[in-house]
């Protein structure tokens, strides 16, 4: 009690807390804290992996670097998954805290990952659309197992970048829920890496169906990375001879591998130097509904090689009017230099003007976005836009995005009564309402550009 007494005048302000800080000191002395007047500090430690047990090229250990965890406000970190098995959790929220990620790779050859699932996972909800970060893909799947048993499946994941890519919070989900893979809360993946996951190793425990599945990467905010959407029938692959599901070199397809049991952890079979000139193995399987993609043969439409409008707002709702924005998305796997570019806008009866001339310096790295935002209000700020004004876009509008030339590069024309629009085949039909976005679609992860807005744009939430 002395202790306590002596805690009490020692206090800050003990003096016009009387009797009520006695209680609070007599709990600081005998140990009954709050969990919200302790601070936390949980060092990550390191982790470690080997991909040449799962691979057919020899690989080396790489110890990952040590990230900084994040804490909002007083919440546990996420526990690092354990277990591929999992129960019933509630969806898992729209937006999470991002573990950084180093600017540069300092490995090209493998991925740092922490173990998968765990049962306090809450899983993105599969109906979800809004697409996220690229560059890292599905790029192999025993759909069929292998000579070892039909349970001797795998998923394959590649990051065809050069550069590091922080996987942390990411999931994998098909389509009845019965697979479902989470990353690890501290995972990345290294430049031109590969990562396994093996449902014999207890990587996941459901099953892929051998007549068709549709998978998705999400990332940590339960936006889509990559997805295969295979639901009618798997697009190549070959039960009977046991040679897996391979991408295509350029990414946009699909074929049979040249290899039995396929190529886990390694390039596929049909390498880039020579894909343009080879075809695929899956001669019976029917194509995917894809405009994009074709999967009986990997002589498939090459990869965008410009930059293209990927998505619009035109209105905020009700008082927001002015929350506008575009997004220009570069497909490409080099720096876009933008410095000196054009975006134009007419309006339905044909009336143009500018809406924004890029400055010095405007760089859209591979797999990035620019995005221009109406500056009213800071609206621009608040998304993170990176360059401003106060034009604004409206229902029937087309826009244009115009090389420092002056070059057309893309165009998009939306709604209906168009006098000399900006344009690609068709005006898509429809504006956006409150709280959507006409956006660029995207299959197996790639962008559709087919030249007709009608057919490449959808919107979304």
């Amino acid at each position: 009690m002395i202790g306590a007494i002596a805690l009490i005048l020692a206090w800050p302000g003990a003096a016009a807390r009387g009797f009520g800080l006695l209680a609070s000191a007599w709990q600081t002395a005998f140990g009954d804290f709050s969990r919200d007047e302790i601070a936390i500090e949980t060092p990550l430690p390191p982790s470690s992996t080997f991909l040449g047990d799962i691979g057919q090229k020899p690989s080396k250990v790489t110890t990952a670097p040590t990230f900084p965890l994040l804490i909002e406000q007083t919440k546990l970190p996420k526990p690092v998954a354990t277990s591929a098995k999992v129960a019933a959790v509630p969806e898992k929220p729209a937006a999470k805290i991002v573990t950084p990620v180093p600017a540069v790779a300092t490995n090209t050859a493998s991925s740092v990952a922490a173990p998968t699932g765990s049962s306090g996972t809450e899983w993105c909800s599969f109906s979800r659309t809004e697409r996220g970060a690229f560059g890292v893909l599905l790029n192999e799947v025993a759909w069929m197992g292998s000579a070892q048993g039909s349970s001797d499946e795998w998923l394959e994941l590649a990051n065809v970048s050069d550069r590091t890519i922080g996987t942390g919070g990411w999931q994998i989900l098909n389509n009845s829920g019965s697979i479902k893979i989470d990353l690890g809360a501290d995972s990345v993946m290294f430049g031109k890496s590969f990562r396994v996951f093996r449902r014999a190793a207890a990587d996941y425990s459901g099953a892929l169906n051998n007549s068709g599945d549709r998978l998705k990467i999400f990332d940590d905010e339960c936006k889509i990375v990559d997805e295969l959407n295979a639901l009618d029938d798997w697009p190549a692959g070959d039960n009977t001879a046991k040679k897996t599901l391979e991408r295509d070199a350029n990414s946009s397809g699909w074929h049979t591998s040249a290899d039995v049991g396929g190529t886990p952890g390694a390039q596929n079979s049909i390498p880039i130097a020579s894909a343009a000139a080879a075809t695929s193995t899956a001669s019976s399987t029917p194509p995917m509904t894809s405009p994009v993609a074709t999967t009986t043969a990997a002589t498939t439409t090459p990869a965008l090689s410009h930059l293209v409008i990927a998505a619009i707002k035109i209105t905020g709702g009700e008082g927001a009017t002015d929350q506008d924005y575009i997004k220009i998305f570069n497909p490409t796997p080099e720096n876009a230099d933008v410095s000196g570019w054009k975006l134009r806008k007419r309006t339905q009866s044909g009336t143009e003007s500018s809406v924004k001339v890029f400055p010095d310096g405007s760089i859209i790295a591979p797999g990035g976005y620019f995005i221009w935002a109406n500056s009213a209000d800071g609206f621009a700020a608040t998304i993170g836009a990176n360059v401003s004004s106060t034009q604004t876009l409206a229902a029937d509008n087309s826009i244009a995005l115009l090389n420092a030339d002056g070059a057309i590069v893309d165009a998009l024309a939306w709604g209906s009564g168009h006098t000399d629009p900006y344009v690609e085949g068709s005006a898509y039909p429809e504006n956006s309402g409150t709280g959507q976005e006409l956006a660029r679609k995207f299959e197996t992860g790639f962008i559709v550009d087919t030249d007709d807005n009608s057919k490449d744009f959808e919107l979304n939430p």
